[in-house]
């Protein structure tokens, strides 16, 4: 007698957890000893002790590990998941009759709810990429799911993204922001006993840097907010904004740098502001105080309009948001009060790392920001950063034009100036080139900028494009160029060098010693290294990053890496430079663009090219960036009403 074969497709139970806990290790043994897959992002804290971790494995816990699936394009889940978050804020504005009274009363703003709507945009998209990566892992999986148990930190966002898995979802966890309030409290009560010991028991402080770093200076007009010194690592200085004139309110000794946090600066770069004579103001961690009279505050304002705010779980979510916004804001506030009586201007070193909250406290103050663009791409891709500021110095008219649709970034006045480090390219370029450092003078230069690599395993495996096997990949390729091509002579070159000494990349690191046509740039002692050898390449092979974008600005020949061993075009999908033939899918069109420019010199026509970098760039990368931006930030500082309108 035959069997008729089971026509349904073999299913099984999933576990899905954000955060892996002591509590949540024993529910997903439980569930393991039932057969259920149980995968985990994230983990506690206490899991650093190895015994935990060899625990886990014991048990057959899997990590989500982005290294070993298909990462996709932006698709349609993910895209309108993103769009789900501005639309529920914008409906939380509309619907709220007093929402206009929030950004007034609680955080002293007037901008018409614009600049809290950013914030609150910023604060929704930080934490869903785990989602949709967990719904990748879903689609991705060789036996489909029959039920899905999900511990994800819930809010409407994520609810949002769980109704697209294809199999009946139960997700247990809290909610995100009551933990997160929860952890805020819970830190900051955990210091109050050494805090109190201080305080009545006065000791002589430990660290001589901090001393120096609370002095309240005199007066300063000019703060500047370089986020972790105005050293990028080794690679290079934030000191674009500073005036050589000694009369000058830009000059390094008329500005005041603050840090966000007493350990956020490294002590080595701590220690080069203080030979530099360069005055460093570092603000004090988030207190009992500021906690407990903020949520005062806010809950009595909420007591007062609870009618319009708390009839739906949407607006009650977006009200924990606030909350946690409103801390962090009341903290900035009363950090920035001792030294902001005479300040006019905020510079930012990076644009994209100022805290929201920093930023509402200082337009509360009355204190007027600006920042230059860091990188072109976060323009074209809306959920991975937010930006408030008074004063945007952008690379173009191109880039000035797309922020104006961009929910992500709140603007008031953008000037197009170019992109501030292409003055190193030009700088570098001008000088000759010391071919001593090559091993052969005939061949073709070729820079290639990789991407670093984490040195924890376990925070690698959920980096989509720099994750171990990704990089790894990526050396591999180069290899094959350099085999392929014996005229190239090829330094590669990142943010660190760290990876050498990782195990995993041990077989990299052999093949490229014994390749006379391969090199590994490890100078991080000189500042400014990345640039001179861009500079001095006649092509650049790059993983995309901002200096990619600066060499493409100024003219140099680049190709640009934008595929992996398990996805294809996750930048070129936001933006592709109208379709420029320098974004390579595969190793076949990264070879034959090499070939192309063996045989023409150029990596694509040179007419294309050229037209492309006039309408992204507009000709602005001509070396004189820094002193348009100098003279917007004066302009500012004068009280011009249309600052840099004479170079724009």
């Amino acid at each position: 007698m035959s069997t008729i074969p089971d026509a349904s497709p073999k299913r099984i139970n999933y576990f899905l957890i954000e955060r892996l806990s002591l509590f949540l290790l024993v529910l997903a043994f439980i569930l393991r000893c039932m057969g259920w897959v149980v995968y985990y992002a994230n983990l506690s804290p206490v899991f650093r002790f190895h015994c935990l971790k060899h625990l886990i494995r014991w048990g057959g816990l899997r990590a989500l590990d982005l290294g070993k699936m298909e990462i996709l394009e932006a698709d349609k889940v993910f895209t309108d998941g993103l769009n789900f978050i501005p639309t529920a804020v914008n409906d939380f504005m509309e619907q709220s009759k007093v929402f206009s009274l929030v950004e007034d009363a609680c955080f002293g703003v007037k901008e018409g709810g614009k600049s809290l709507k950013t914030a609150l945009y910023a604060q929704a998209t930080r934490r869903y990429h785990i989602v949709y990566y967990f719904l990748l892992l879903l689609r991705s999986a060789p036996i489909k799911p029959r039920f899905v148990l999900t511990y994800i930190y819930r809010d409407i966002y994520v609810s949002n993204y769980l109704r697209h898995i294809e199999a009946p979802v139960l997700n247990i966890a809290p909610s995100f922001w009551s933990i997160k309030l929860w952890e805020c409290g819970a830190r900051t009560l955990k210091g109050a006993p050494s805090k109190i010991c201080r305080r009545f028991f006065r000791q002589p402080s430990i660290n001589k840097l901090e001393d120096v770093a609370r002095r309240v200076p005199d007066t300063y007009k000019t703060l500047y907010f370089p986020h972790q010194s105005i050293f990028y690592g080794q690679l290079f200085a934030k000191d674009h904004f500073y005036s050589e004139r000694q009369d000058s309110l830009l000059h390094s000794s008329n500005i005041l740098h603050v840090e966000f946090r007493p350990s956020s600066c490294p002590n080595e770069h701590l220690e080069k502001q203080k030979e530099m004579n360069l005055e460093t103001y570092t603000l004090n961690g988030l207190g009992v105080k500021v906690i407990f009279f903020s949520m005062t505050e806010f809950f009595h304002f909420l007591w007062q309009h609870r009618k319009q705010l708390l009839n739906a779980s949407a607006k009650r979510s977006l009200c924990m948001q606030l909350l946690i916004l409103y801390i962090e804001f009341r903290h900035y506030v009363k950090e920035v009060l001792p030294i902001e009586k005479n300040a006019q201007l905020a510079i930012v070193g990076y644009d994209m790392l100022l805290p929201a909250g920093l930023a509402l406290a200082l337009k509360s103050l009355g204190i007027q920001t600006v920042a230059t663009q860091e990188r072109l791409y976060p323009v074209f891709q809306a959920p991975y950063c937010s930006v408030i500021l008074d004063h945007y110095l952008v690379a173009s008219n191109f880039v000035k034009d797309r922020l104006a649709a961009a929910p992500n970034f709140c603007v008031n006045n953008v000037i197009s100036v170019g992109m501030v480090r292409t003055d190193l390219l030009h700088r570098y370029s001008s000088l000759h080139r010391d071919m001593t450092c090559f091993k052969k003078s005939s061949s073709v230069i070729v820079t290639v900028l990789d991407f670093h690599s984490e040195k924890n395993a376990d925070a690698q495996r959920l980096c989509p494009v720099n994750n171990w096997t990704a990089n790894k990949n990526f050396y591999f390729d180069v290899i094959q160029l350099a085999k392929f091509f014996n005229e190239l002579h090829i330094t590669i070159r990142g943010k660190d060098d760290a990876w050498l000494h990782l195990e995993y990349f041990q077989d990299v690191k052999q093949v490229i010693q014994s390749l006379p046509n391969v090199e590994v740039s490890r100078e991080y002692g000189m500042l400014n290294e990345s640039y001179r050898l861009c500079a001095n390449s006649d092509l650049v092979i790059a993983k995309h990053t901002s200096l990619a974008d600066e060499c493409l600005a100024v003219g140099k020949q680049v190709l640009i890496h934008d595929y992996t061993h398990n996805s294809r075009s996750l930048l070129s999908a936001s933006f592709d430079y109208f379709g420029a033939p320098f974004f390579c899918h595969s190793f076949e069109e990264l070879r034959c663009g090499v070939q192309r420019y063996l045989d023409t010199g150029c990596v694509m026509d040179p007419k294309q090219y050229e037209a492309i970098r006039s309408r992204v760039f507009e000709g602005r990368a001509d070396g004189k960036v820094r002193q348009r931006v100098q003279q917007v930030i004066l302009d500012i500082l004068q009280g011009d009403s249309a600052p840099g309108s004479a170079d724009a």
